[in-house]
């Protein structure tokens, strides 16, 4: 994987993101698996916008930090 700066932040990133705005999964287990190959293959660059979920993502916080440690 290749990382480039993120801004003047001092943070390395992966040059690819895992965003699933659109996706669709169909359950948490498939949501789980994507996210755990994504992490094995060195993306550390996920987009976790607050719309997903049409906007309520009161049931799922935190739980992709728990995921992502």
């Amino acid at each position: 994987m290749q990382y480039v700066n993120f801004g003047s932040a001092g943070v390395k990133v992966s040059r690819v993101a895992l965003g699933l705005g659109l996706r669709g999964q169909h359950d948490e287990k498939e949501a789980r698996n994507l996210v755990a190959a994504t992490l094995d293959l060195g993306v550390n660059l996920f987009d976790c916008a607050n719309i997903y979920g049409l906007g309520d993502d009161r049931a799922f916080r935190g739980t992709s930090e728990v995921l992502l440690g």
